[in-house]
């Protein structure tokens, strides 16, 4: 295997120092602690408000029910969600486009304990985070425009990943499996007086891959610390993460030797005081992330000069103000966010290098960089929520500026509470997205990009329904997109090289359902514990132009999920689940990196399952994916594994 380098920098490192030094300060202002509801479908975020709060219904993921699932991945997790579409060109999380409702993989938030970590670069790098499947608590998913409250990344949803909430000691898992699969995690809890929470996680895997080329190694590292006192709390974080693997088609079938390594630095420290009537927060982050991509691994041929290096650079202030009085909360938002890349390929030729070594402001020196782009960012929100009796009305306009250029985005939430059991939202919100840099600056073999590309615009239309008693919780929401000047790499026909473009307009409607049956109530027994089945349908209307796309027209049709899990001993859960998948469109055939022709994408069936076993301290587990062993593609060309068992120990305190 390629040695992969896991080394960290000396600027983390110090950042790390520093963070250390913070956390057991006594200077330090007290944080309030995370609030959960499991009776509701929310969390409450770092960010200070809920989705809920917001005139929003979103889907939770707690970490009880993510060990109950038949997964070890992030990317597992979130695809036994209808509406979801993970599409993995890596297992393990080494590489997964996440589109929510149809959207491409580029129109989503992510964010990481409520900051926003999404990676202008490119969304391939969307789950390139610093905390591993094992560390993180919980998952929030927001189906739909999220553009007025948290940015203009959140085009069609938002994902937020949660730690510090486990307060157990000591948590130790160790795995081994199929095609050399091997991994090694932990994490740890402790206090410094009444004060101070550490949360530490670990993690390391390697796998030789399924098939050649598939190999991969990763190493996650993070650090979150908390502190509280009285009306006044402060969260602060660092990470690391380092992932190399063979990239087998990834990028294109002509060339399959390919390869890449992607190392993600994060660090925040956020602030939150209550003042009665008035909260304020903010917070300062910074995210940076190393990619390096060898179009040819081994034995490149002679017109292959160099391979693609690539240093993403954000870094970023926000500060939020919230005040309640008789007529309501209204709020008001502001965020700066500057992002910029130095590179050998995207971004604009730089003819001579500048003098100013900070790299938050200019082109590095280092002679690999030879190319350079920056945008700064500035986003005003104001938003106003009155509740009246059952009624719940959120309003917000938000006001973006981007180099020069102001564009203001509208939208309303309208929420009724029927009664304890039954809840409806109605909204509406126009969102936006900014090219990234990929799409603005790439050009390849088989790819020319366009750097006067437009923003994306959409107006969405939402009517989500939610139940809940003590035996089952159950959603429902109807949508429809008009979206515009939507960004994809297009083949038109009688060209050879795939094309960044806007296409004029894409309307798309959705329906989706979700149940979760308690069957340990409805039943009265200890053997079924509980059913989860899902459905979403989509329908783009104009899907079928007479040119091929790389993204916006691969789109789920239907998606139906099941989840079951079961007791059949005591200390034992045997969970079994998967989904079904009907894809539109379909792709190049390719074989021994020649074209044989246009094929669409065949239905795919996938099922998976995991049995656990608690003894004392250690928990003993086994889990298969793709049991059925079949033959599946999310990408065109990119086989996914086919039956893959693994088996593990876990030790807790």
């Amino acid at each position: 295997m390629t040695n992969i380098r896991l080394s960290f920098t000396v600027n983390f490192a110090i950042l790390i120092f520093v963070f250390t030094v913070l956390c057991i300060s006594n200077d330090l202002y007290a944080q309030e602690k995370d609030t959960i509801n499991l009776n509701e479908v929310v969390l409450k975020t770092h960010l200070g408000r809920t989705f809920k709060e917001e005139g929003k219904l979103t889907r939770l993921i707690t970490r009880s029910e993510i060990e109950s699932l038949p997964v070890q991945t992030l990317s597992e997790t979130l695809d036994l969600l209808p509406a979801l579409d993970l599409r993995q060109r890596g297992m393990s999380d080494l590489q997964t486009d996440i589109s929510i409702r149809g959207g491409t993989f580029n129109q989503n938030m992510v964010l990481l304990n409520g900051i926003n970590v999404t990676n202008p670069h490119t969304g391939h790098n969307t789950l390139s985070l610093p905390v591993s499947f094992f560390g993180v608590d919980q998952i929030e998913v927001l189906k739909g425009a999220g553009g007025k409250l948290y940015g203009y990344n959140a085009f069609s949803g938002a994902i937020n990943f949660t730690t510090g909430l486990n307060k157990s000691p000591l948590q130790v898992e160790l795995m081994g499996g199929d095609f050399g699969f091997k991994s090694a995690q932990a994490k740890t809890y402790f206090a410094t007086g009444s004060e101070f929470e550490h949360h530490l996680m670990a993690g390391y895997q390697e796998g030789d891959g399924h098939q050649e080329n598939t190999d991969f190694e990763s190493l996650n590292l993070f650090y979150h610390g908390k502190y509280q006192q009285n009306k006044t709390q402060f969260d602060w974080m660092a990470g690391y993460a380092n992932k190399g693997f063979g990239a087998f088609n990834f990028y294109t079938p002509r060339y399959s030797n390919q390869f890449e390594e992607v190392t993600t630095q994060f660090a925040a420290i956020k602030w939150n005081q209550d003042l009665g009537k008035l909260q304020l927060n903010a917070n300062i982050y910074g995210l940076r992330s190393n990619d390096r991509f060898e179009l040819f691994r081994e034995n490149p041929p002679t017109w292959y000069t160099q391979h693609n290096k690539h240093q993403t650079d954000v870094v970023a202030a926000q500060i939020r103000a919230n005040y309640t009085s008789a007529l309501g909360k209204t709020s008001l938002h502001s965020e700066w966010r500057r992002e910029l890349i130095n590179s050998n390929v995207l971004g604009e030729p730089q003819t001579s290098v500048k003098e100013d070594e900070n790299l938050l402001y200019t082109a590095t020196k280092e002679a690999e960089f030879n190319h350079f782009f920056a945008r700064n960012i500035l986003d005003v929100t104001l938003a106003h929520q009155y509740n009246w009796k059952d009624l719940t009305l959120n309003i917000g306009l938000k006001s973006l500026h981007v180099e020069g250029v102001t564009k203001f985005y509208p939208g309303a939430d309208l929420g009724y509470k029927i009664n304890r059991s039954n809840y409806v939202v109605a909204s509406v919100n126009k969102s936006m997205r900014l090219p990234t840099f990929t799409d603005l600056f790439y050009k390849g073999p088989t790819q020319i990009s366009n750097p006067n590309l437009r923003a994306e615009e959409a107006l969405t239309y939402d009517l989500t329904y939610a139940f809940k008693n003590y035996s089952l919780k159950a959603q429902a929401a109807i949508f429809y997109r008009d979206a515009k000047n939507l960004i994809d790499w297009t083949l038109q026909p009688g060209d050879e090289v795939f094309r960044s473009m806007n296409i004029a307009e894409l309307g798309s409607f959705g329906v989706e359902v979700e149940t979760d049956f308690n069957l340990a109530v409805i039943f009265n027994t200890k053997f079924l514990n509980n059913l989860r089945l899902g459905y979403s349908y989509l329908d783009n209307a104009d899907a079928n132009e007479d040119f091929e796309s790389t993204y916006a027209f691969d789109f789920l049709k239907h998606k139906l999920t099941a989840n079951l899990v079961i007791s059949p001993l005591e200390n034992m859960q045997w969970s079994i689940g998967g989904f079904y998948q009907k894809r539109n469109g379909g792709y190049q055939r390719f074989v021994n990196e020649e074209a044989i022709g246009f094929v669409p994408y065949d239905d795919v069936i996938t099922l998976n399952t995991k049995i656990s076993y608690k003894y004392k301290k250690l928990t003993f587990l086994l889990d298969v994916f793709n049991i059925l062993d079949q033959d599946a593609f999310d990408y065109g060309n990119i086989l996914l594994p086919g039956r893959w068992a693994k088996f593990g120990v876990s030790f807790s305190l």
